[in-house]
C-alpha cells in the first residue's frame, strides 16, 4: 500500500517538475525535438516585390506606335503664306476671236494655297477663264490674275484689233484700146476708207499681149484682147478691165464687147 503511494507521488512530482521546466523555458526557443527527427532551419522570406502590370497579348489590329513620353507635342500643318504673283506676259495683241493662255506664277513654289482668280476689266473687249483670254471687240482691256491667299495681282494688257475687210473694189477704166508698145496705168479704189488692208495685186489673163506691173501699169505686147484684174488681198475681190492691143497707128476707141 505505501509502495503504491510512493509510486504515484513520484509520478506526481515529476509531472509537476516537467511543467515547471516549461514554464521556465525561453519561449524563443525551439521546441525540443526528439533525436531521430532532423531540424530544418526556416529559410528567411524575400520581401514581396510589386506586381509588375501584365503584359497584353498583341493585338495584331493596333498598330500603333507607343506613345514616347518624351515628345508631348502634336505634329502641325505648317502653312505657307503667298509673297507674290506674276504673269508669263504684260502686254498681248490678238485679233477679234483670237485666243491666248496667260500663264501665273505664285510665289513661293511650296506656297500652301496657290489658287489664283482672273478677271477682265472690260469684258466687252476681252473675256478671261482660268487664264485663257479671247478677243471679242476692237479696244483694250486689262487682264488681272489675284491670288486667293494675300490678294496680290499682276496684269497683263490687251489690246484686240477687228479685222475690217474691204466692201468693194472699182476700177477708173474698164475697157481700153492701145497700140502695140504704148502702156497706161489703171487706178482701182478700195472701199470703205477705213478698211485695215486695202492693198491689191494685179494680174494679166495673157502676160504675152499686155503686162501689168505691181502699181496697176498695163504695157501692150503685140495685137490682142486681154483682162487685167485688180483683187484686194483682203477679202479677195475683184474688179476687171479689158485691153485690146493693135498695131500702129491705131483708133483708140472703147471696147464694148467681151474678151
Amino acid at each position: 500500500m505505501k509502495t503504491r503511494y510512493a509510486t504515484r507521488f513520484a509520478l506526481l512530482f515529476l509531472a509537476l517538475a516537467l511543467i515547471f521546466a516549461g514554464c521556465k523555458r525561453d519561449p524563443a526557443q525551439p521546441e525540443p525535438t526528439p533525436p531521430d527527427v532532423p531540424v530544418t532551419p526556416e529559410k528567411p522570406q524575400k520581401p514581396e516585390e510589386p506586381q509588375k502590370p501584365e503584359d497584353k497579348p498583341d493585338d495584331p489590329g493596333n498598330t500603333d506606335e507607343p506613345d514616347d513620353p518624351g515628345n508631348t507635342d502634336e505634329p502641325e500643318d505648317k502653312v505657307v503664306a503667298v509673297t507674290g504673283i506674276t504673269l508669263d506676259r504684260s502686254e498681248m495683241e490678238l485679233g477679234a476671236g483670237g485666243q491666248f493662255t496667260l500663264a501665273a506664277t505664285v510665289t513661293p513654289a511650296d506656297a500652301t494655297d496657290k489658287s489664283v482668280t482672273w478677271s477682265s476689266s472690260d469684258p466687252a473687249v476681252a473675256a478671261v477663264s482660268d487664264g485663257v483670254v479671247t478677243g471679242i471687240d476692237r479696244g483694250t482691256a486689262d487682264i488681272t490674275a489675284t491670288t486667293t491667299d494675300g490678294g496680290f495681282t499682276a496684269v497683263c494688257r490687251v489690246t484686240v484689233t477687228k479685222e475690217i475687210l474691204p466692201e468693194s473694189i472699182t476700177l477708173d477704166l474698164t475697157r481700153k484700146a492701145l497700140g502695140r508698145g504704148t502702156s497706161f496705168t489703171l487706178t482701182a479704189t478700195v472701199l470703205p476708207e477705213d478698211a485695215d488692208d486695202r492693198s491689191v495685186t494685179w494680174s494679166s489673163s495673157n502676160p504675152a499681149v499686155a503686162t501689168v506691173d505691181a502699181g496697176g501699169t498695163v504695157t501692150a505686147i503685140k495685137p490682142g484682147a486681154v483682162l487685167i484684174t485688180a483683187a484686194t488681198n483682203a477679202g479677195g475681190l475683184k474688179a476687171e478691165c479689158a485691153v485690146i492691143v493693135q498695131e500702129q497707128p491705131f483708133k483708140e476707141e472703147i471696147i464694148g464687147e467681151e474678151l
